[in-house]
């Protein structure tokens, strides 16, 4: 079986996926510099939903958190 990397509906796919990245992008540019969420701490939308800046200077999830730039670059290096 080939993997197809390509077909009919691939074009939708890259847009899709570049539509996302940009809105993602704007709506946190957005939250950061004008809504200034950083200023108001935790946000309340619903009762179940809040909105709390949080910075992550790990991998997922915040495992193997790196506070210096040497820390950084290691996590780097093993990304690639």
């Amino acid at each position: 079986m080939r993997l197809a990397l390509w077909g009919p509906h691939a074009r939708l796919g890259l847009v899709t996926i570049l539509t996302t990245f940009i809105v993602d992008q704007a709506v946190k540019t957005w939250l950061l510099f004008s809504f200034v969420i950083g200023q108001r701490g935790r946000v309340e939308i619903t009762p179940f939903f809040d909105l709390v800046l949080a910075w992550n200077p790990g991998v997922s999830y915040g495992l193997f958190q790196q506070d210096t730039i040497e820390g950084q670059w290691l996590l780097a290096g093993f990304s690639t």
